[in-house]
């Protein structure tokens, strides 16, 4: 049994007496429509990759602001513009873990913080000073992480559960071949009347 690349996916090799062929590797992860799938049917590998371009934009966000003089307020308006849609881009349909909502609660109390100038120092006795939490989202302009999560998660629901889906599948366009003509046909003595495409 030997391996090779073939088109940027691993295949391995499988000879015996009758045929030889080729089984595809199994993949752990991998990325579909700009969002990390993975094998283990975990949202946490979207999660890293989420906080991972979310630094990156960070980085050249802030060094773009703070260059300008914005002020707090002025951040916090960007922050949600680019750096939270960025950070919750397919949040709608994760499953969150306690981990989860650490990591997302901590990057944005320490963006927060960053953007009110109240980060953490050290005080007398080498005791760390931690500025009121509730104060930097404030004069930032923020919401709590788990405001702007179940906020999108529950536009979703409210837009799956009001959408006039029977309407939406009368006027589909139909699949090549099928005939056009509707059949109103009774479904048995409960007068139920469905419709049948001929």
């Amino acid at each position: 049994m030997t391996s090779s690349f073939h088109t940027n996916a691993i295949f391995i090799l499988v000879q015996n007496p009758v045929t030889t062929f080729w089984l595809p590797h199994s993949v752990g992860s991998f990325r579909y429509l700009g969002r990390v799938e993975s094998c283990t049917d975990s949202d946490w590998a979207a999660l890293c990759a989420n906080l991972r371009r979310d630094h990156y934009k960070w980085c050249k966000l802030s060094k773009l602001l703070t260059g300008e003089g914005a002020n707090p307020r002025i951040f916090g308006v960007f922050y949600k513009a680019v750096l939270q849609s960025v950070l919750l881009f397919g949040c709608e349909s994760w499953t969150m873990t306690d981990a989860m909502w650490n990591a997302l609660k901590g990057f944005h109390h320490w963006a927060a913080r960053r953007m009110a100038k109240m980060m953490a120092c050290r005080g007398p006795g080498g005791v760390w000073i931690y500025p009121p939490l509730e104060e930097a989202l404030k004069e930032a302009g923020l919401y709590t992480m788990e405001h702007r999560v179940t906020k999108r998660q529950q536009r979703v629901v409210d837009y799956i559960s009001t959408r006039p889906i029977w309407m939406h599948c009368i006027a589909a366009s139909k699949r090549p071949g099928t005939p056009t003509r509707m059949r109103r046909c009774s479904s048995g003595p409960s007068s139920v009347t469905r419709v049948s495409f001929l």
